[in-house]
C-alpha cells in the first residue's frame, strides 16, 4: 500500500504481520522475553548509545515549526541524503508530508533548553517557534541561531516503520555555524564531548 506525498514521492505501507518467525522454531510473535519487559530492556539499552541533538524545522499553514530529533543520520555523500524518523502523530510529520521539504539544525553544547522546548507537543502548532531565535534558510525553512550547522533539505522518499515514518531526504544546502561543540544526548542526559 502506498500513500502520496508532496512532489510526487510516496509513503510506502508495508502490510503489518504479526510477528517473525524465531530461529529456534517458535511461533511468529512469541519470545523468551515478556514481552512487558523488552520495551523497557530496549530503551534501557538505547540509553547507551549516545546521538547527537537536532532541531528539525518546516514551513506550514500556520508559519514555521520545529520538533527535537535525535534519530537523524546521513546516508550518502554522492549525492548528498539524509534521514530523519518522524512519529506520525507530530504536528511536523503532517507539515512535511505536504510540503515535502524541510531544515535541520544540529544543536550545539549549551543548547539543551532548546531541544527541551521542541521536544514537547505544542497546542497551538503556531507557538512552536514562539521566542526562538532563528534565522530564514532556502524557502523560509528555519535555522536555529547558534546551532553548530544548518541542511536544507527536499523529501525523495518516505517509508512507513510502525508509528514512525522515515524521511529520507536529498540535502540542497549547507550552512556552518557556531564553531561549538555538539549537544550529546546520552544515557536520558545532556552532554558535550569530553
Amino acid at each position: 500500500m502506498e500513500a502520496k506525498g508532496g512532489a510526487g514521492w510516496q509513503v510506502h505501507l508495508p502490510p503489518v504481520s504479526p510477528g517473525h518467525p524465531d530461529p529456534e522454531g517458535k511461533k511468529p510473535g512469541t519470545s523468551r522475553v515478556p514481552p512487558t519487559s523488552l520495551p523497557e530492556e530496549f530503551h534501557r539499552m538505547m540509553g547507551n548509545w549516545a546521538t547527537g541533538v537536532t532541531v528539525v524545522t518546516s514551513r506550514g499553514p500556520h508559519g514555521p515549526h520545529g520538533m527535537t530529533a535525535n534519530a537523524f543520520l546521513s546516508v550518502s555523500l554522492a549525492p548528498p541524503l539524509v534521514l530523519v524518523s518522524i512519529g506520525r502523530d507530530n504536528d511536523s510529520h503532517a507539515i512535511i508530508t505536504a510540503s515535502g521539504r524541510f531544515a535541520v539544525s544540529l544543536l550545539a553544547e549549551g543548547q539543551e533548553a532548546l531541544s527541551v522546548h521542541f521536544a514537547q507537543r505544542f497546542k497551538d502548532p503556531a507557538q512552536a517557534m514562539a521566542g526562538i531565535a532563528w534565522s530564514p534558510g532556502p524557502d523560509g525553512l528555519p535555522f536555529i541561531d547558534g546551532a553548530i550547522g544548518h541542511l536544507a533539505c527536499a523529501v525523495s522518499d518516505a517509508f512507513a516503520a510502525q508509528d514512525h515514518t522515515l524521511f529520507l531526504a536529498r540535502v540542497t544546502h549547507v550552512a556552518a555555524g557556531a564553531n561549538l561543540p555538539p549537544l550529546v544526548y546520552f544515557h536520558s542526559t545532556y552532554t558535550g564531548l569530553r
